[in-house]
């Protein structure tokens, strides 16, 4: 999955960030986009602070650009292998939850299907930090489920380090270890786990402000937060940029949350999976109100982060999908009745039209990415799923009549 998200990334037509090619860059039109992976390399080294706090993506690549590796070969390496590596602890944690092989191999294929990280270094995701922080939390909450406090500390502090967005886990990750207590006392057990979860906070928190004054930097919040609060009046500040917003927001978490639903509501689910999707919840209010008041929206990959508490769980809410269906082919067996069909036909006309009219790129090209592609995919395979279950319903009440 890891080699056909690599293939998408230098296909033509499609332009993306690591072979980009236009009048600035790449003029030459080589496979590898060097000259502009070289600029964004250097602009993360030495951009805003907002960067500079977090070095640890960019130590990676300089530590295997330090062996001999070109600088833009190890932008790309580090990358799609510590996607790779993501994919696999995935598979790990999907294991650890009760999945079979069949449904953890799944998990692990729609992690790796996600729009976010199949299209990871598209204009404008331009994912970065993204694949070493997926990797640092996924050992972090693998290590905490089962108990190994100081592994938890050293991944969790790593990961807030890669990206301080990682923070916003933090209380998911508190409802998790104390949603079985059924008293509010501060007992000694609950004073561990509460000291557990706030020393990676601590040692952040230390770090930055060793690191900045190595650097010769302040924090430069006061001036960060103003610009930021700047960027809701800019994600939503006519129609074009609030439908791009949704429109992302939908890419991004869309079939996920889709199929997370389904599962959590039907009869197969277990209390453990829904109190991992209950704190997944608790993250995507805390997180997508952050995108979209203090970020800028388009870049999807910043509405994903909850997801990585519920990719787990993937595997089984496809499973519990199909099964509904009696099958994948099942999904389209509403096609039979005229008047279904008719109503697929109108309803995916205005997906299309949604998509062409509603998702209006700022940045990027619609023909270079395969975006609005996938945007309708995602929201046809809703359709059909709904479809089906009225398909269902209808020879449910036709066999008991």
């Amino acid at each position: 999955m890891t080699a056909l998200s690599l293939a998408i990334h230098f296909a033509p037509p499609l332009n993306s960030t690591l072979s980009m090619s236009n009048e600035d860059w790449n003029t030459g039109g080589d496979l590898v986009s060097s000259d502009y992976i070289a600029h964004m390399l250097e602009f993360h080294r030495s951009g805003d602070t907002a960067f500079i706090r977090r070095p640890l993506t960019t130590w990676c690549m300089d530590g295997v650009a330090a062996i001999g590796v070109p600088s833009p070969l190890a932008f790309m390496l580090c990358g799609f292998v510590l996607f790779m590596v993501a994919g696999v602890l995935v598979y790990r944690a999907a294991r650890s939850i009760g999945a079979d092989q069949r449904q953890a191999t799944t998990a692990q294929v729609l992690f790796h299907l996600a729009p976010t990280v199949l299209f990871a270094y598209f204009a404008p995701i331009y994912s970065y930090d993204e694949p070493l922080q997926y990797v640092l939390l996924l050992i972090a909450l693998a290590s905490f489920a089962a108990g190994r406090s100081w592994a938890f500390i050293l991944a969790f502090a790593l990961a807030l380090v890669a990206r301080e967005s990682s923070l916003l886990l933090l209380p998911s990750i508190a409802y998790l270890a104390l949603s079985g207590e059924r008293t509010f006392s501060l007992t000694k057990a609950r004073w561990r786990t509460l000291l557990v979860l706030g020393a990676p906070v601590v040692l952040y928190a230390a770090f930055l402000a060793l690191y900045l004054d190595h650097v010769g930097m302040d924090h430069g919040a006061e001036a960060e937060m103003g610009s930021r609060m700047s960027l809701f009046d800019e994600n939503f500040k006519n129609g074009d940029t609030a439908g791009e917003s949704l429109s992302f927001l939908f890419l991004a978490l869309g079939l996920p949350l889709f199929l997370i639903g389904r599962y959590v509501l039907g009869p197969a689910c277990p209390a453990s999976h829904k109190q991992q999707v209950r704190a997944m919840l608790i993250a995507l209010l805390v997180n997508t109100a952050v995108v979209l008041v203090a970020t800028k929206a388009r870049e999807a990959r910043l509405f994903a982060l909850p997801l990585v508490l519920v990719f787990p769980l993937l595997g089984h809410a496809w499973q519990a999908e199909m099964a509904r269906h009696q099958g994948f082919f099942g999904l389209f067996r509403f096609l039979r009745r005229w008047d279904l069909a008719m109503f697929f036909l109108f309803a995916g006309s205005l997906v299309v039209l949604v998509s062409d009219h509603l998702f209006v790129l700022s940045d990027g090209v619609a023909s270079e990415n395969l975006f609005h592609e996938v945007f309708m995919v995602q929201a046809l395979f809703m359709l059909c799923c709904w479809l089906s279950d009225i398909t269902q319903r209808g020879h449910h009440g036709n066999v008991s009549s």
